[in-house]
Formats: C-alpha cells, structure tokens, sequence
C-alpha cells in the first residue's frame, strides 16, 4: 500500500516547531482504491503528539457500509505516528472517510490547525467476471400502498457486520429499512415495520454518525417539504424520532463532510428553489442552520462533498440542471468556502458522485445528466479544477450515478439509472475510460443503484431501486470469496490467523467461517485448511 505526503513544513531561523502541528503523511493514502480492510489507518505528525488527546471523537472514521470504526489507538515510541486499529475488518468496496479534529494536540502544547484534517480512502474488493445476476425482488409497499421508492443507503444498522439497507419513499414519506438476513445468503429481509417518518417527498440521503455514539445515522433532504430530517440510528436496525429543519426551497442534494475542523459531520444541502446551499452545523447530533451561500453555478441541483485540491480540507461539487455546469467550491475549514471555479457539465445535471477514476490520485467526478440521455466523467486537475467533460450514453432521463470496483481489478466501475430505461454497468480501463459491459433490466424505471457487499463475499452485489415498480432488486456479483482470506489481501497467511485469533470467541461475521455465531476452533481449522502462505 502506497504512502503519500500530504503536507510538508519547511522552515528556516524559526523555532524547531511552527505554532500549529501538522499532517506529514497518511496511510491509506487520499483517494486510493484498493486497500487492504484488515490494516490499520495510519497518521503521521510533525512532532510527537499528546496521546491523551486521541479519542474517537477527535480520530474519526465512517466506513459506507461499515458504519462508525471502532478501534484501539497505537502509538509510535516517538509518538509522531499514530495508528487506528480497527476492531472488525472493513467492508468490501467502501469508502471510508476520516476526520482529524482541531483538539488533537502535541506534547509541546500545540494542537492541530483549526480546519482539522480530512481524507477518504476505499476498500479493495475481489476479482468477478462481472456477471451480474437479480436473485431477489422485494416490494417497498404494503399492499394497496404507493411508496415510490428514491434511493438507499447501505451500512450496518444493528452492528452483525452485515449491510442493511435503508431506503427512502417520496410517497410514504418515510424511510424503511430491509436488514440483511446475514447468513452468507446476500439477502434481506422484508422492511421493518412500523417504518421511520420523514419530511414530505424524502429523496437524497447520505449515512454518518452524527452524534458520535457508534451508530449508524441517516440525512434525509425532503425534496418538496422544503427540509432536512436526521435520523439517529439506535444500533438495532432502527432510527429514532427525525429532526427537520426548514430550508429555504426545493432541495435536490446532499452532502455529509466536516466543514470546520471538529471532526463531526456537517451537512450541507443544495436547493433548486432558492439557487443557493444551505449550511447546517453539527452538534453531538443536534443540528442548527448556520446559513445560505452560492453554490456557483444556477440551479443547484446534484453535490458531493470531496478533496478536490489535495489540502486535507473537504470541498464540495456543485452540478446544475439547468445551466449545465458543474462547479467546485474548495472549503477553507472553517464553514466557508473559497468561491467556485466551473466547467461545462456535458448534461443537465441530476446527481454527482466522485472518486479517483483515472488513478492519478486525484478526486475526479461522474455525472448523471437527467433529460440529456447521457454522463459524464470530469477528471480533476487536483487543485481544485476540472477537466472538460467525455459522455457516455445512457437510456432515457438518466437519474443516478453510482461508482465501485464491480471487478476486482483496482479501478472504479461506474453504473448509470435511468428512469426511462435500464440500469446501465460499465467498466473501467485503468485510465479512466469506460466501456459498455451490461444492462441490467427494469420492471419500469431504474430510478437508483446501491453498490455493496450484502454476502460479505468481498465483491460489491448491487442494490437498485425502480420508483414505478415500488420494488427493491437484489443483484449479486459472480466473485468469489477466498475462504480465510479475513484481510482480503487474496491470501490466507499470518495476517488471517492474526484478525481470527483477535476475534476469538466472539461473533464477529468476517471471521466467523462456519457461520455458527461464534469464532472458534471450526473457524480456525477452515482457515488453515486453505492457508497459502
């Protein structure tokens, strides 16, 4: 696994430190792809830190699908190196974002700047043919009842190292969650009930714990109600009751990021209505609107939040529907962001994901462009800007983008829903260059797609949404898992005994190979048995 030089300080006839502590170097490096999940995450300083200042709420790391990483903090002997010791192995595929907060301080007394640090990192995932296949089709509706599904967020609810899956309904007003059966079969179950209400017409979502108790939460943007609903996880599979908070028109986008330093989630949304974004600051889960700004472009629509000028600071990628332009607004750490810079979109804009797609290690940006049939891939410049956009066709009214290692092979896949058609699976040459592989077809619409492992095979399976339909489709990848392979390094070696002997007696889902609830001597018998050395 490569490691990477985010910050450097030179300094001559000054003291031996400047005022502020400083990152030297992560591990897993910004943007890279296919790391190990069993390793560690791995900070760097200028100086030797205060260990007494490191807790989880200051050294924070939020897996897509794994939820909150818990861990032990180890310490270098001269404590200018820290590493977060995940207690599970990480989900296949997922990024995972870490948050450094503004109070982590150094034994000289100094402290990490005020903007915090920030970085994300994926999962690798293991090699597939890509042969996609639905195995399931669940409704979202209880009979005579119109849902109207739009989106899903995959992360584990009830702490089983399994991926549920909770979506979102634009008719019901509600989010329900299908847990994952989590017995290696890839399945879930069918919602629970009763379901977790929203604000009127709920439509893009992003997961997170926001107030830093373990659990998985859930950002809802209610798309006709004009407002935010959070929705504390409870760590069973269910969420408490929402907060809503008003915003100023028709929200179309979401994006969860530390917008100044203290290592919680922010949200920031993007309102059509008002052409604007709306800022709203996290407090131990208790959020409050803390303001309007520009997004930079007209007609805010799609938003994601990412690094796209490699400072440790989260930015924010603005797409319009209606200017067709696509803007970057990099954050300055402490709730505001410096002003846009904007490229040509390719597209009318519905939704923007972002990941490094061409493996230059730099966020790049993939598009879904609506009413113009197509998407989108923007590379970024890695300070900040965008190159102009190549398209590629999709079917009618393209709604969704979505990207992940579909094969295995170190690059990211990308698939494109659209509400006219199918679901559209293409993959990547390494260089940032896709070729058509598949359609997978629709009863109706192909309105979203969720990628995931939901077999914990350690390939990613996909989630996907027909809004006409009110049907949950099951899609599972043909990769197959290395039997003891724990770390998904594609061996079975001393780093498996390692994470199995570390989970011993308990039921952890990883290690647990023979699937009797508890990690034990069966398990370990399995692993030697396939041990390659």
């Amino acid at each position: 696994m490569r490691r990477v030089v985010v910050a450097v300080v030179l300094m001559t006839c000054v003291p031996a430190f400047a005022d502020t502590m400083s990152v030297l170097s992560v591990d897993p490096a910004p943007c890279s792809i296919a790391n190990a999940p069993g390793l560690p995450i791995t900070v760097t300083f200028d100086r030797p830190v205060d260990p007494s200042s490191f807790t989880p709420a200051r050294f924070n790391a939020f897996g897509r699908a794994t939820g909150r990483i818990q861990g032990s903090f180890v310490f270098s002997r001269d404590l200018t190196t820290v590493s977060l010791v995940p207690d599970v192995v990480l989900a296949a595929g997922e990024p995972v974002t870490v948050q450094l907060s503004h109070d982590l301080l150094a034994m000289d007394g100094s402290s990490l700047r005020s903007a915090g640090f920030a970085w994300r990192f994926w999962t690798r995932t293991n090699p597939s043919p890509l042969e996609l296949a639905i195995v399931d089709a669940l409704s979202t509706s209880l009979p005579n009842e119109d849902t109207t599904p739009y989106g899903a967020s995959a992360t584990d609810l009830d702490h089983d190292g399994w991926a549920d899956l909770t979506v979102v309904n634009e008719s019901s007003n509600d989010a329900r969650v299908f847990l994952n059966r989590a017995d290696g079969s890839g399945l879930v179950d069918p919602f629970l009930q009763p379901t977790f209400p929203t604000g009127p017409v709920p439509s893009p979502n992003e997961p997170g714990d926001f107030n830093l108790d373990g659990n998985a939460d859930l950002a809802v943007a209610n798309t006709q109600g004009q407002s935010l609903s959070i929705l504390l996880g409870n760590g069973d599979g269910t969420y408490g009751p929402q907060q809503q908070l008003p915003l100023p028109g028709i929200v179309r986008g979401i994006a969860v990021l530390d917008v100044d330093g203290d290592a919680d989630a922010d949200v920031v949304t993007a309102n059509y209505g008002a052409n604007n974004l709306s800022l709203f600051l996290n407090n131990g889960g208790v959020f409050a609107f803390a303001g309007n700004f520009d997004g930079g472009v007209s007609g805010e629509w799609g938003l994601a939040s990412a690094d796209m000028n490699n400072d440790g600071i989260m930015d924010l990628v603005v797409g319009s529907h209606t200017a067709n332009q696509i803007a970057v607004r990099t954050g300055n750490g402490d709730g505001t962001f410096a002003p846009a810079t904007t490229q040509t979109a390719g597209g009318a804009i519905w939704m923007v994901v972002t990941a490094d797609i061409d493996g230059d290690g730099d966020e790049d940006v993939a598009t879904a462009n609506g009413n113009s049939n197509n998407g989108s891939i923007l590379r970024g410049t890695g300070t900040g800007g965008l190159l102009p956009p190549v398209t590629y066709p999709s079917d009618p009214f393209a709604l969704a983008t979505d990207l992940g290692d579909l094969d295995g092979d170190g690059d990211m896949d990308w698939v494109l829903s659209s509400y006219g058609g199918d679901w559209r699976v293409y993959a990547n040459n390494g260089a940032g260059s896709f070729s058509f592989v598949t359609e997978i077809p629709s009863s109706i619409a192909s309105s979203c797609a969720t990628l995931v492992d939901l077999d914990n095979d350690r390939d990613l399976d996909l989630a996907l949404i027909d809004e006409l339909a009110d049907e949950l489709l099951i899609v599972h990848n043909s990769g197959t898992a290395i039997p003891g392979d724990l770390d998904g390094d594609g061996l079975v070696n001393g780093s498996d005994l390692g994470v199995l002997l570390g989970a011993w007696g308990s039921a952890n889902a990883v290690a647990d190979l023979d699937g009797d609830g508890s990690v034990g001597g069966g398990d370990l018998g399995l692993l030697l048995a396939g041990w390659s050395g």
